[in-house]
């Protein structure tokens, strides 16, 4: 399955701004004209009266898979979930690149109002925040609020951090370290089973390390990871979500109910998880 690209003018305005590295005021005079992007994908069904997952994701240009030929680790993971439980799935996508957390809240309980997400995954990769200067104490509850309105629509909510990039270990190494921390704090505050955190971002870090790997092989350039970065993103992604036993349960047995995540489901015999990166 491919997601359906939003190609027009607007879209290739925000590319360029991003490959020119224009000033801060640049970035905040293009949100209004990208903040109404999204993506509707429908996955294939095998029986059309089967309901579809309605998955909802919200970031800046990594969670919307800038530089990877495979869609991103977003999708590439939810690619693989499909797959594997001939799961349909609405994907809407309303990451916008160049956008911080800060400049998209007032957008954001309107998208859960139309949009009717069974999940909703937050992915922000804290990069333009940083570059915006937004306070480590703002950007918490910003994902606060985030969170607790996904949670008052009905939604369950995944906290997603990040894939690295070399700005993780050149440019903002401390202050995107704080916003990845901030967001797994967060959501781990959340007394909620359906309220989930997959640290990807310290995850991969220590990948890296465990294999005496630099950044290099994984970067596209300064803020974005390539083709290898996304698929190992995945890859760790998914092997977090098949070691979870409700979160197994509620993708093999979807009748269109987040039921499974609010009941204590034996955890039985876990599936294999993703050894290597995914896609191709």
């Amino acid at each position: 399955m491919r997601i359906l690209r939003n190609n027009n003018p607007r879209r290739r305005l925000t590319h360029a701004v991003r490959l020119g590295g224009f000033l801060l005021g640049a970035w905040f005079a293009l949100i209004p004209a990208v903040a109404s992007h999204t993506v509707h994908a429908t996955v294939h069904k095998r029986d059309s009266s089967e309901p579809a997952m309605r998955v909802m994701i919200v970031g800046s240009s990594v969670a919307d898979g800038w530089k990877d030929s495979g869609g991103g680790y977003l999708w590439r993971t939810f690619d693989r979930l499909h797959h594997t439980f001939a799961l349909p799935i609405d994907w809407i996508n309303r990451a916008v690149p160049g956008a911080p957390a800060t400049s998209l809240q007032p957008q954001y309980t309107g998208w859960l109002d139309s949009a009717h997400p069974q999940i909703v995954v937050l992915a922000w990769g804290g990069l333009d925040d940083a570059h915006a200067g937004t306070p480590v104490p703002l950007f918490a509850s910003l994902i606060r609020q985030q969170i607790a309105d996904a949670l008052r629509h009905g939604s369950a909510v995944f906290m997603v951090t990040t894939p690295i990039s070399r700005a993780s270990y050149t440019q903002y190494p401390v202050l995107q370290q704080a916003y990845m921390t901030a967001e797994v704090n967060v959501a781990r505050s959340f007394i909620s089973p359906r309220v989930f955190v997959f640290n990807v971002f310290d995850q991969m870090k220590r990948y890296l390390a465990l294999h005496h790997l630099t950044y290099v092989p994984f970067m596209a350039d300064g803020w974005h990871p390539n083709t290898a970065g996304h698929k190992l993103a995945a890859s760790i992604l998914l092997r977090d979500i098949f070691h979870n036993h409700r979160l197994r349960a509620l993708f093999s047995q979807w009748d269109g109910s987040l039921a499974p995540l609010d009941t204590n489901v034996s955890q039985g015999n876990p599936s294999a998880p993703p050894t290597n990166p995914v896609g191709s």
